[in-house]
């Protein structure tokens, strides 16, 4: 098993730092500078926990991924962005607006344990 390299503080401040700045005056980033790219996942869950913390806001879910046999991520989602269905969002001083829909549910009860794990169609 090989050992995931150490993560570089100073490589996740810089990236969050630069995120953050980026975030905070509505501007886009074209890259990241070379000395400020994460080097492996953990240092880009770093950057998002530095992110995290510099804009101090509660969160409120998560966006959660999975590339079946490659990785699984995540993501907050602060609690000013969550909003109950209906919501009403007002789009004025905004460049561009971008809705994607997030849907939570819960199953009425746990599947049954069993050796074979369970297709998508079947848990559907």
């Amino acid at each position: 098993m090989t050992q995931a390299p150490p993560v570089d503080r100073a490589r996740v401040v810089r990236a969050a730092t630069l995120l953050f700045g980026a975030r905070r005056s509505n501007s886009k980033l074209p890259s990241l500078p070379a000395d400020a790219r994460p080097a492996s996942a953990a240092e880009a869950f770093a950057i998002q926990e530095e992110v995290t913390r510099l804009e101090g806001l509660p969160i409120g879910g998560w966006k959660v991924g999975l590339d079946p046999g490659v990785r699984f991520s995540f993501a907050p989602i602060y609690v000013p962005a969550v909003r109950e269905s209906p919501a009403i969002i007002r789009s004025a001083g905004v460049s561009s607006l971008i809705i994607e829909a997030e849907v939570a549910f819960h199953l009425a009860a746990d599947l049954p344990v069993r050796d074979v794990p369970y297709t998508a169609a079947e848990v559907a």
